[in-house]
């Protein structure tokens, strides 16, 4: 991820759009709720490779 700048910054700010007051709830989306949050800061954070089995 380092080879990409402003990747990390990227992944943060696009974490953040979803909490409540968010870029994107301004726009009229949901809020994921604080758990859905909290896992993808984690998620975001520690750069974890997506599982497609993960996905529904």
């Amino acid at each position: 991820m380092a080879a990409i700048p402003g990747l990390q910054g990227f992944l943060d700010a696009f974490a953040n759009n979803w909490a409540p007051g968010g870029a994107l709830t301004k726009r009229g989306m949901v809020a994921a709720p604080e758990d859905v949050r909290k896992a993808n800061a984690q998620t975001v954070k520690a750069l974890t490779v997506l599982d497609g089995a993960q996905l529904k």
